[in-house]
């Protein structure tokens, strides 16, 4: 019983994390200009999208693998994709220092669910 409640709880983290990176991807769309640099190609075009999309479907997947991998593989996995996570969202968020604060928040978020994720997946027993 205590796996399947640490499952739920990884999987939520997942899915929080995953929304905070989709906040911070609305506010940068809303910002003047960014979709029409979007589609001219100014801001990386089609390449661009692609990245954002595998970006907000990943912890969304994760989610999905926390409920249905065998426990020492669900442990392993998300020990390295919570790291590959981190890591993803502290370049993001180095990125986004530069322009705009207010979107800084969502890999922020991510840095922290991802230390939680790693966490919780580190404590849980390697039987």
């Amino acid at each position: 019983m205590e796996d399947l409640a640490l499952k739920n709880r990884l999987s939520v983290l997942w899915l929080i994390n995953g929304v905070g990176g989709l906040a911070s991807t609305v506010l940068e769309v809303y910002e003047p200009g960014v979709i029409d640099q979007i589609t001219s190609g100014e801001k990386g075009g089609n390449g661009f999208l692609l990245v954002i999309s595998i970006l907000l479907l990943f912890p969304l997947v994760m989610a999905f693998l926390c409920q249905t991998l065998k426990d020492k593989a669900n442990r392993r996995v998300n020990i390295i994709m919570g790291a590959v996570n981190a890591v993803l969202a502290v370049v993001v968020l180095l990125l986004y220092l530069e322009d705009r604060f207010v979107l800084a928040i969502g890999p922020a978020s991510g840095i922290v669910f991802s230390a939680l994720i790693i966490w919780y997946a580190y404590k849980w027993s390697k039987g």
